[in-house]
């Protein structure tokens, strides 16, 4: 039990003290990252004069994902899709 006086600044010690220990509790527990790249497939999203929306996107989510799981290890990815491949949306979720 911690003893403070009933001040404004002694209540502030323990909403502060509260977070902190809120804060190291779910910093200690795994975490998952979906990324879904979107579109694929038969579905090129905006195309553009030189690209197409899908396979920006599927690099940016690539990319984005590596550095998550070379950078944080307790983070765990997932990804919607790895290829040029068309995901329903029904499947997505």
């Amino acid at each position: 039990m911690i003893k403070v006086n009933n001040t404004i600044m002694g209540r502030a010690a323990v909403t502060a003290l509260l977070i902190m220990m809120t804060v190291a509790a779910v910093a200690a527990k795994t975490f998952t990252l979906v990324i879904d790249a979107g579109h694929g497939g038969h579905d090129a999203g905006a195309r553009g004069s030189f690209s197409n929306e899908k396979d920006i996107n599927l690099r940016m989510a690539l990319a984005f994902g590596r550095y998550v799981e070379k950078n944080c290890p307790d983070v765990k990815v997932i990804y919607t899709r790895k290829t040029d491949v068309f995901v329903p949306l029904h499947k997505r979720a």
